[in-house]
């Protein structure tokens, strides 16, 4: 549901823009794309599906007891291709015409909890300890999915301000 508030709040703040063509206006379609993404994948939960085919391929395979080695090279390549591809955007010149610096915080929060997808989906059982760890009646993974959310929302609600 807060990825949901945070995709219709973002596809809003795309249409307040007075100007269709302002860069903010395509990173908002994109944010709020992106929301409504998250929402399907929890809904469908396809990360617990591709984590599932990945655990029979190792399996078919023979190397499944020996998967903390590929799990964790797999997190090595996603967090540096996330690093490099973040550097890559920052000195973009896409990124340099965005002026609108809610827009800019909304996109970095929608591509942060992609990347928390990405490394759910390689489910290294150490990272597995904190993101399913309790925190009173609810998983730390659906804070992190909510504060993400509230952010974004908050952030498409300030160009109406």
């Amino acid at each position: 549901m807060a990825f949901g508030v945070a995709s219709w709040a973002a596809l809003r703040a795309a249409r307040r823009k007075a100007v269709p063509s302002d860069p903010a206006v395509t990173t908002w379609h994109w944010v709020g794309a992106l929301q409504f993404l998250y929402v399907l994948e929890i809904w469908l939960s396809t990360r617990h599906l591709a984590h599932d085919m990945a655990d029979a391929v190792l399996r078919a395979a023979g190397l499944y007891a020996d998967r903390s080695s590929i799990q964790i090279m797999l997190l090595v390549i996603t967090v540096l291709t996330g690093m490099v591809a973040g550097i890559a955007m920052w000195q973009s010149h896409w990124w340099s015409r965005q002026t609108n610096v809610h827009a800019k915080l909304a996109w970095v929060c929608t591509v942060a909890i992609l990347m928390l997808f990405l490394i759910e989906t390689i489910s290294l059982h150490a990272i597995d300890r904190v993101l399913y760890r309790p925190v009173g009646p609810v998983l730390f993974i659906a804070y992190a999915w909510v504060a993400n959310a509230i952010a974004v929302t908050w952030l498409a609600r300030r160009p109406a301000a």
